[in-house]
């Protein structure tokens, strides 16, 4: 794999990470919240997660890339020594 093509896969995994995980930490309030009483519109919900993607996202986005730093050569690392059928469950597991 080029050099500019895995720096565009580490990017993408980044900003989907961030953007999935914001997502699913606002749905995970929310439902909270809605299980002692809140009652939230969809437009509610949809504010919601907005405001925690301007919010939060750039400092889990931040996060992410750091944690992926570290992950993603070391399951590059694990993979060559297991062999090359283990490296896409390797970077799975790296990214998850």
């Amino acid at each position: 794999m080029s050099e500019a093509r895995s720096v565009f896969a580490y990017l993408v995994a980044c900003v989907t990470g961030a953007v999935l995980v914001s997502i699913a930490n606002t749905h995970v309030v929310l439902s909270a919240l809605s299980e002692v009483g809140a009652d939230f519109s969809t437009a509610t919900r949809i504010e919601a997660i907005q405001r925690d993607l301007a919010g939060f996202g750039p400092t889990l986005l931040l996060l992410l890339a750091i944690g992926f730093v570290i992950a993603f050569p070391v399951a590059g690392l694990i993979a060559r020594w297991l062999g090359p059928g283990w490296r896409r469950l390797g970077f799975t597991l790296a990214g998850g």
